[in-house]
């Protein structure tokens, strides 16, 4: 397994750190080592100190193993750049059973299909990330569960997770979405009559009003609603007239 294959990172190694890094890459080649995931800034490839490394798999004991880096990191200067104060470097070790990587993979599958179908059930057809990954907004009055169905709205299936353009953060034992983006707008500086919006969950904050939660599906799905400026054409569109007159 070549050093490009072993070392695991935020992103590919610059062709210079991988160069300082290949007598630890041939040391974890003797000691069994299968995984080298590399962290911090330098995992990203920055010029820093700031290491972390974790180690999956090796028959030596973790301590033996760390003592071996200082060592190659004293007989080769190349390392100081890399790892500088060793103080400063953590090693984290990943019990693994007998047989290694795929061991664990088979278990984390297992696992999976274990939590699936508790949540989901046994037909696998109907395991979709959207019935896993649901977004409620709950009233503070709403939490009480006989007056969920007033206050409350539960969006349509949602995808994404808290690493995608359109932030979507999950809960991660229940799964349910946390994190939302709870407005959007597109302007159009040209033409401000095209521009659109949308947020969550409704234009009117009561909540048997037509408008209280019919923006949840639009939201959910990526719609917009128009988002205009000119008075001639609000007045055109208007759907009513609220007039506050002083007493």
């Amino acid at each position: 397994m070549g050093g490009r294959d072993r070392w695991k990172g935020f992103a590919e190694l610059p062709d210079e750190v991988e160069r300082s890094l290949r007598d630890l890459d041939e040391l974890f080649a003797r000691s069994g080592v299968q995984l080298a995931y590399l962290f911090g800034s330098l995992g990203r490839g920055e010029s820093s100190h700031d290491v972390d490394l974790a180690l999956l798999g090796g028959p030596k004991p973790i301590f033996e193993l760390r003592q071996a880096i200082v060592e190659t990191k004293k007989k080769y200067g190349a390392l100081d750049r890399v790892f500088g104060d060793v103080s400063r470097f953590k090693l984290a070790d990943v019990d693994l059973p007998g047989d290694g990587r795929d061991a664990v993979v088979t278990q984390a599958l297992v696992d999976a299909e274990k939590t699936l179908t508790a949540r989901l059930g046994s037909d696998r057809s109907r395991w979709t990330w959207g019935r896993l990954h649901v977004m409620e907004f709950v009233h503070p009055i709403g939490r009480i569960s006989a007056l969920a169905w007033i206050f409350n709205a539960t969006a349509p299936p949602t995808g994404g997770d808290l690493f995608t353009v359109n932030n979507a953060g999950f809960d991660r034992k229940t799964y349910r979405q946390r994190v939302v983006a709870s407005y959007r707008q597109i302007i159009d500086l040209q033409e401000w009559d095209r521009s659109v919006s949308i947020h969550t969950t409704g234009q009117s904050g009561l909540p048997f009003h037509r408008h209280y939660r019919d923006f949840v599906p639009m939201w959910a799905t990526g719609q917009y609603h128009p988002m205009l400026f000119n008075r001639e054409r609000i007045q055109q569109e208007a759907e009513g007239t609220l007039t506050l007159a002083p007493p």
